[in-house]
């Protein structure tokens, strides 16, 4: 029952992704960029770069603290820097083990990673990187106080009350978007 519930779950999302209109960010120019000559311009190792979204340690995209910890751990660098700049990554993730977000959150320091670690891959190939976090509610909340608690995904489900899932959903991502996460 699972299966078949995750399944039209992810199918519904793919579909959404596709049907509902994207929003320009606030102040965002529009950009005219011919995706085309990008990729065909993109050496095989950054094409695979983009397929990986990984984690990296430090709270800055710089940070000296972590070097040691980055290279012990096999990051393929001693910060974000490095492994951008090394590997073309797509995408990075932030957790609360890595030091990317703090306990308690300090927006300002991870809106000031993400706009680094997005200047150092726009300079390194000019696509931005997809900036995440695992953040579902409930027992899985990478952003903590003062960002606001929200019960799991089962909770929210065993109301059966669409409109909560919408509310959930909608706190959850004005949140992150405000701390530069895609």
């Amino acid at each position: 029952m699972w299966t078949k519930f995750i399944r039209s779950f992810l199918i519904l999302m793919v579909i959404a992704s596709v049907v509902m209109p994207s929003s320009k960010a606030v102040g965002a120019e529009p950009m005219d960029i011919d995706v085309k000559t990008i990729i065909n311009d993109m050496t095989l190792e950054e094409k695979v770069g983009q397929l990986f979204i990984v984690h990296v340690y430090g709270q800055t995209p710089t940070d000296p603290v972590y070097e040691q910890i980055n290279m012990n751990n096999n990051r393929g660098g001693k910060n974000f820097k490095e492994v951008i700049e090394n590997y073309h990554i797509g995408g990075i993730i932030y957790f609360n083990w890595t030091d990317n977000i703090g306990t308690p959150l300090d927006a300002t320091q991870v809106n000031a990673l993400s706009n680094g670690i997005q200047e150092i891959s726009v300079e390194n190939g000019g696509i931005p990187l997809f900036v995440s976090t695992d953040q579902e509610g409930g027992t899985v909340a990478r952003v903590t106080h003062p960002a606001t608690e929200l019960p799991g995904n089962m909770a929210v489900g065993a109301t059966r009350a669409i409109e909560y899932a919408h509310q959930s959903a909608e706190i959850l991502g004005k949140e992150l978007h405000a701390l530069a996460s895609t």
